[in-house]
C-alpha cells in the first residue's frame, strides 16, 4: 500500500557541525472514505497505482491540478 507523504531534512542553525541532519517525515491524511468513515474521521491518502505513485513523486511541474487531486478519500477495498 503506498500512502501519500512528505519528508525533509533540516539542519539547524545553531547545531554543531559534526551534526547529522534532523531527518522528519509525515503522512498525509484525508478525509475517511465512506465504507471506513465509521471508524475514523481521517485515513491516510493513498495512492491506487503506479501512475499515481510517480505523479506524486515527481516534483519537477510543482504543485498541480493532478497532484492536488491525489489526496482524496480512497474508494477501494480497505481491509480493516
Amino acid at each position: 500500500m503506498a500512502l501519500a507523504g512528505l519528508h525533509d531534512s533540516v539542519k539547524y542553525v545553531d547545531s554543531p557541525a559534526d551534526e547529522p541532519p534532523h531527518k522528519t517525515f509525515t503522512v498525509l491524511t484525508t478525509t475517511p472514505s465512506k465504507s471506513l468513515a465509521f471508524l475514523h474521521d481521517r485515513m491516510p491518502c493513498i495512492l491506487d497505482s503506479e501512475e499515481e505513485i510517480l505523479s506524486w513523486l515527481d516534483c519537477r511541474e510543482g504543485w498541480t491540478p493532478k497532484v492536488a487531486n491525489l489526496l482524496r478519500p480512497y474508494e477501494g477495498d480497505v481491509e480493516w
